[in-house]
């Protein structure tokens, strides 16, 4: 589910939530702060794909893996532009 295939929309995928992390991260926020605002997108109809709480932080840890976003002392995330 890490990456969109036949079956498995880009929505759907970690990949493509990590996509949606990063357009959220213009401040400093943690990954419940990311989730709820998640939630809200997903209240609205604007991410097509429900995704769980394991599934935001699945995609935090692929960014933060690959060097997208960084952590400040207090555990927050932010883009490493």
């Amino acid at each position: 589910m890490l990456l969109p295939d036949k079956h498995i929309t880009i929505s759907e995928s970690i990949l493509g939530l990590g996509c949606i992390v990063l357009e959220l991260l213009t401040s400093y926020k943690d990954v419940d702060e990311l989730y709820i605002e998640i939630g809200q997108l997903q209240r609205k109809g604007e991410i097509e794909a429900y995704h769980s709480y394991e599934n935001t932080v699945l995609a935090v840890s692929f960014l933060y893996t690959i060097g997208v976003i960084e952590k400040d002392n207090l555990g927050r995330l932010y883009r490493c532009d």
